[in-house]
């Protein structure tokens, strides 16, 4: 619980150094630390896994998909454009295309 404790702190005064002296690297750096990207061994320990939650007009969430191969990760948004869904991240240097899962819509 701590290490999260610590990790929330340093992403925190990313951010807020960021708010100041905007940067891509302040940026960066607290997608670093949000994502534990820079950890290699927390990444060990846990396995990789993407969720995509659909939710609906309340905010609740109505279905959820999980990859768990790591093969997907790293996504902040998601857009559904006919069969395909669209993965993209501002950090990443590519865009990730699936067809929905059935269920989805």
């Amino acid at each position: 619980m701590m290490c999260f404790k610590l990790l929330r702190t340093v992403d925190v005064l990313f951010e807020t150094i960021d708010l100041y002296f905007p940067h891509i690297f302040w940026k960066k750096a607290s997608f670093w630390v949000g994502h534990f990207e820079l950890i290699p061994f927390i990444k060990s320990i846990i396995s990789p896994r993407l969720s995509i939650l659909k939710v609906n007009e309340e905010g609740v969430v109505v279905r959820s998909f999980y990859s768990t191969d790591g093969l997907v990760m790293g996504v902040s948004d998601v857009e559904v454009i006919d069969d395909k869904l669209y993965f993209g991240s501002a950090f990443n240097n590519f865009l990730g295309v699936l067809n929905v899962p059935r269920g989805f819509l």
